[in-house]
Order: structure tokens, then sequence, then C-alpha cells
């Protein structure tokens, strides 16, 4: 495959712009091109620059754009003046935690120490478990009660 379709399709698939080094990073890692070159990520890169500068090879049609810090990127032609096809998806990191661990956090969820899931989980890297081990005991306690009085209220009905 050619360097202009390979980026042309991990653009498809990524949905946002990338630089023209990580297009050509991710076209070896995939191995859809191969390269003689001593730099074989410069090398595609800069293939990928002049065929868009140059519009004589550049099909499948790319273009370029800025991110969200104004940095030029390579993009499709459909993305142009889309926001939110310029800027990226925050990064995400997953993390394996111990089943205690899981069990405590979802324990702080429900006593609502957060709005959601990752509020509370960041909340408690901030603070630490044991500091917030009252508020955590006083939210529960006060959810049980609610949940005491449905219950009433459910039966007498």
């Amino acid at each position: 495959m050619i360097i202009q379709k390979a980026a042309y399709e991990i653009l498809k698939e990524k949905g946002y712009p990338l630089s023209y080094k990580e297009i050509a990073r991710i076209a070896l890692e995939q191995g859809v091109v191969t390269s003689a070159a001593r730099d074989p990520i410069s090398s595609l890169g800069a293939t990928i620059l002049k065929n868009i500068k140059d519009g004589i090879y550049n099909e499948p049609k790319l273009c370029f754009a800025r991110d969200e810090h104004g940095r030029r990127v390579i993009g499709l032609p459909e993305w142009v003046g889309k926001e939110s096809a310029v800027t990226r998806p925050p990064p995400t990191k997953t993390i394996e935690i111990s089943a205690e661990v899981a069990d405590m956090l979802e324990l702080a969820r429900l006593a609502g120490l957060g709005d959601n899931e990752a509020e509370t989980i960041s909340r408690l890297i901030r603070a630490g478990f044991k500091v917030l081990a009252d508020e955590i005991d006083s939210g529960l306690s006060t959810r049980l009660s609610e949940l005491k009085k449905r219950m009433v209220v459910f039966t007498e009905n």
C-alpha cells in the first residue's frame, strides 16, 4: 500500500487529524507500508507533506488542518471547518486495581463523594481513602436511611 492510501485509512480509523510523523509511525507499526530509508518515519512523512502541498499525488485526498494547540496536522477534507474532528479525544489510561480497592471505590461512589465515577476517583486520589473515611461512612448512612424510609412507605402501600 502506498503511504497516501495508508494515511487516509489511518485517519478514517482514528477519526481525528494526526501529525505526519504519527501517521508514518502507525503505518510502519501496522506493516501497511515499508521504507528502506535511513529514517523511515521522516521519509514517509515528507512524502505525505509533499503530496498534499503539490497536490499531484494527493489521492485519496488529504489536507492540512490545525489541532487544538495550533499545530499543523493532516486531516481529511470532510473535517475542514468541523471543530470536533480537529480535537483529539482526551487521553485515557487503564489501570488494574485489587478487588478491595474496587470495593472501596464503589462504596465511595454510593456515598455520593462525587457526581460521577471519574469525579469520585479523582477526589479519592487527591485526598486518600483514610482522610475521607468519615465522609464515606456518613454518606452511606444517609443513603441507608433514605432507603429504609422508602421501604416503610412501600410496605404501607
